[in-house]
């Protein structure tokens, strides 16, 4: 049993407010925390669908790529994953994706390539959108074969089709549109 004594002196400061002299003592005190290895920091933030290693990981950009801070520098998920389980990335090459999924990092499912490989890819795959499919088209294919068709004044045409006359030019000169 505790003397009156010692259980006052063990609790001295329980209900008080600390002094930052106590907090200071007690963190000196305290062993120096360990970094946690960045192979385990790395495993606990995927989660396995299937074949693919999802991360989960908070720091998502608004372009969908993931991404973690590894020494004071952010680098994309899927890269510091080939690094980790395959090795160096040689200087001027993207990590591509097997698998088109932005958030695997399976590196059974990652390959190292130029941007033109990249592009490449996607053409390969039907994930570049083109025509009606983009984002950002104003036309139809409809509209395109009828500027194609038509002997109006670019300006006028663009006029109709609420598009810059640049943009009639190169439909009809087919830069853009050519797959019609």
């Amino acid at each position: 049993m505790l003397t009156r004594e010692v259980h006052t002196t063990m609790h001295s400061l329980k209900g008080k407010r600390q002094t930052r002299e106590h907090v200071l003592k007690r963190i000196a005190a305290s062993p120096p925390m360990q970094p946690v290895d960045l192979r385990i920091r790395f495993m606990r933030m995927i989660a396995r669908a299937g074949e693919c290693w999802i991360w989960k990981g908070k720091e998502i950009t608004n372009t969908g790529i993931a991404r973690m801070e590894i020494q004071g520098r952010r680098i994309s998920v899927h890269r510091a994953a080939y690094e980790f389980f395959i090795g160096s990335i040689p200087g001027g090459l993207s990590v591509l994706h097997h698998c088109d999924q932005p958030l695997c990092v399976n590196p059974a499912h990652l390959f190292v390539g130029t941007q033109a490989d990249n592009i490449a890819d996607a053409v390969a795959k039907g994930r570049n959108p083109q025509g009606e499919r983009h984002g950002m088209a104003k036309l139809t294919a409809d509209d395109v074969r009828q500027i194609r068709a038509s002997h109006l004044h670019k300006p006028i045409l663009a006029a109709i089709f609420g598009v810059h006359p640049g943009h009639i030019k190169s439909i009809r000169s087919r830069r853009v549109w050519r797959d019609l």
